[in-house]
């Protein structure tokens, strides 16, 4: 059985990127890599905060079984988003929101398994839902 990957994918998203200026003490926390288990979970650990509008609160949050992949330093690691909490994915991730008949665990088990090896190991540009990953 072969599947393309941007069949089971409703949506994919790089993180925004903002400015120094727009982070608060108090706001949205921004996930990054570091903030991603072993286990493919987000631990939250002093995260940056922003300042963010409604719209754009709307515009960049992850909702629960989001998936998100690192596509800078440590590419392809990935981890679920289960947080009952508002968060938006760093600049340095791409957020994955699967089909709602896709099973997140199983995908993030899965990519985690099969894609990492590949990114890690090869100078390649590999496309995937339309966006492309470069190992540096």
């Amino acid at each position: 059985l072969e599947t393309k990957l941007d069949s089971l994918a409703q949506s994919t998203f790089y993180g925004p990127r903002f400015s120094s200026s727009e982070y608060v003490e108090d706001g949205i926390p921004s996930i990054r890599t570091t903030d991603f288990t072993s286990e493919g979970r987000i631990e939250l650990y002093d995260p940056p905060k922003l300042f963010l509008t409604d719209t754009q609160i709307e515009k960049y949050k992850v909702i629960k079984n989001d998936l998100l992949i690192t596509r800078s330093g440590s590419i392809g690691k990935l981890a679920i988003f289960k947080g009952d909490y508002i968060a938006i994915p760093s600049a340095y991730l791409i957020r994955l929101r699967l089909k709602e008949n896709v099973n997140p665990d199983f995908s993030n088990r899965f990519l985690s398994l099969s894609l990492c090896p590949v990114f890690l190991s090869s100078a390649e540009c590999f496309p995937i839902f339309g966006i492309r990953l470069w190992r540096r």
